[in-house]
């Protein structure tokens, strides 16, 4: 029996799919569904014995999106199995899925039949291929010619902290979320005052967005 957890806003999508997945394959079970990436993640922090086998994940949220979340639970939690999808068919969202670690992306609009196949090739840990994900795609990735880029010179903690400060996490949980120390982050957040040439947390926030280091929907 295999776990599988959904993480997206909207609440509709949750139900809908979370219904879909029991009545898929006796195989798949349910796990939890998710309103949000840094919600789902500070879970897997807290009880790291209670892991799914395969997340799908969609794109637009707010805070961390799909494809970041998708990157840090590549980073951090490689054996967990990753299922990109959208309402949306936009490339470049299902090219960072890919390149962060996803075996395959998924329409929301898709029939029952396709997303069965999709959870079942990623859970034996090969690319579903599609219309959207080809073999030249991921052939691409296997043979190294791509890299996941962090815009401004950043690591990718401090990418992914640009997204974060945009939630009502704190400082302790975002830096639970990035598994780093509390100290750590709050050197990381003074460091990138500095970068910006900003002087708090809300003008950094302004500037990020005003240049589109970050994006929000």
């Amino acid at each position: 029996m295999y776990t599988i957890d959904i993480i997206d806003d909207q609440h509709m999508v949750r139900e809908s799919f979370g219904k879909l997945i029991n009545v898929l394959s006796k195989k798949f079970t349910l796990g939890k569904t998710w309103e949000s990436a840094h919600h789902f993640i500070l879970n897997l922090r807290e009880h790291k014995n209670a892991q799914p086998d395969l997340v799908l994940i969609d794109y637009k949220m707010p805070g961390l999106n799909g494809g970041k979340l998708s990157y840090l639970l590549q980073r951090d939690f490689p054996h967990i199995n990753k299922l990109g999808m959208s309402s949306d068919t936009e490339l470049s969202w299902i090219e960072e899925f890919v390149y962060s670690g996803c075996k395959g992306f998924v329409s929301k609009g898709d029939r029952p039949d396709e997303l069965k196949e999709a959870i079942e090739t990623a859970l034996s840990n090969q690319y579903y291929h599609n219309f959207y994900v080809t073999k030249q795609l991921t052939k691409k990735l296997v043979a190294g010619k791509v890299d996941y880029d962090f815009p401004y010179g950043l690591n990718d903690n401090q990418y992914l902290y640009c997204y974060l400060i945009l939630t009502s996490l704190t400082n302790k949980q975002m830096a639970e979320v990035l598994n780093i120390k509390e100290e750590t982050l709050h050197k990381m957040q003074q460091r990138l005052f500095s970068k910006f040439n900003v002087t708090s947390k809300g003008e950094l926030i302004s500037c990020l967005l005003t240049n589109k280091i970050v994006k929000q929907f």
